[in-house]
């Protein structure tokens, strides 16, 4: 068991159910050419085959006190993190996007690892989509672009293990020499995240009050009309995607 860094513990302390702090990933493929209908099947088969884990898709976040730390999950369950799914017809991008967006909403459990990915088939041609879901403490945008593309090969004929299963070893949540960050370090970073997470807070709001006093000021604080961008965020959340 070791420390999370304080980082990473800002992102455990601010999470709420309107504000998850998940990260996620979504990639459509082509099954190879002369493959039959149950490909899908057979990809799964062999993935269920790596039963365990390695760091950082073993380890749970565990507050002891009032530090946030991880912990080897004595308890890893395979299935619970690997899901197999199917889009209700006609299966469109539409229906894929519908799904994602529901999945994307729902709070990752902080009883198990940080992660799920779910395997989507239905899509025309026999095309399947993979949607990876893991939480920002346990990794971050960079690494995870770093870990999918690790995970992939140019070569057809050569068979990864899973991204769960295979050894990536500058990984942030490896074992560090440092003395753990105390209390006080945690929060001081969780203000900092927030500062960062939300730039300009504190000046945005100087000009809402100066613009109230402005010369010429056609409108109060506070007293834009409703659009769709200035409402109460909650938990739900859209994918979309565009081609160009």
């Amino acid at each position: 068991m070791h420390a999370l860094s304080p980082t990473d513990s800002a992102f455990l302390w601010m999470e709420t159910r309107s504000q998850p702090m998940h990260v996620a990933g979504l990639n459509i493929f082509t099954p190879p050419h002369g493959s039959g209908p149950e490909f899908v099947h057979q990809l799964l088969a062999e993935w269920s085959q790596h039963v365990k884990a390695v760091a950082p898709f073993n380890l749970r976040p565990v507050l002891r006190m009032g530090l946030w730390h991880w912990e080897e999950d004595k308890e890893f369950e395979l299935d619970y993190h690997l899901r197999h799914l199917a889009l209700p017809q006609p299966g469109r991008i539409r229906e894929l996007l519908a799904m994602v967006s529901r999945l994307h909403a729902n709070l990752l459990d902080r009883n198990r690892p940080l992660w799920e990915i779910h395997v989507i088939e239905g899509l025309p041609g026999g095309r399947f989509a993979v949607y990876n879901k893991m939480h920002h403490a346990l990794i971050d945008g960079v690494t995870g672009a770093r870990m999918a593309a690790n995970s992939m090969s140019d070569n057809p004929s050569e068979l990864k293990a899973p991204l769960w299963a295979l050894p990536f070893k500058h990984h942030p949540t490896a074992q560090r020499k440092t003395a753990a960050p105390g209390l006080l370090e945690q929060l001081a970073s969780l203000a900092k995240a927030g500062k960062e997470i939300l730039p300009g807070v504190g000046s945005g709001l100087w000009d809402i009050v100066r613009s109230a006093y402005a010369e010429g000021a056609t409108a109060l604080p506070f007293q834009a009309p409703p659009t769709p961008f200035n409402v109460e965020i909650s938990g739900s959340r859209r994918f979309a995607s565009q081609s160009y």
